[in-house]
């Protein structure tokens, strides 16, 4: 249940820089993935306008596959989050058959926050780049 806990809420994406330099280097273009190493996600620009963040589920651990967490593989777990800040989105996100509010923040180039809540639960995951695309 870790897992899937894990997976579902690292799906919530996002960026955020300090730096001008540093901002050039950002991108959050690329597979993600969380400490645990159980699962990848891919993540893209999209909209219209190329500047939201997209979210998909892209790969799980096989020793960590279950009929649950496998129906989510090439699923969105958010889609056309709408920037907020430098580096930084906010938006709806699916999680566990439920529409959230989360954020995702880029904390460096290879390090995402990704942080939501539901009701009084709220969980923050970070995610370390595993390769560009």
């Amino acid at each position: 249940m870790r897992g899937i806990k894990t997976l579902l809420v690292a799906g919530l994406f996002g960026l955020f820089s300090t730096g001008v330099s540093m901002a050039q280097d950002m991108n959050p273009e690329g597979i993600w993935q969380p400490a645990n190493k159980e699962s990848r996600y891919k993540i893209t620009y999209c909209g219209d306008d190329n500047t939201k963040l997209c979210g998909l589920v892209h790969w799980i651990q096989p020793e960590h596959q279950n009929a649950e967490n496998t129906s989510l593989l090439g699923t969105y777990l958010f889609s056309e989050l709408p920037r907020r800040g430098e580096n930084k989105w906010r938006g709806k996100i699916t999680l566990r058959g439920h529409t959230i509010r989360g954020n995702v923040t880029q904390l460096s180039p290879d390090k995402l926050k990704v942080d939501a809540c539901m009701l009084i639960w709220c969980e923050e995951v970070t995610l370390d780049k595993f390769s560009d695309l």
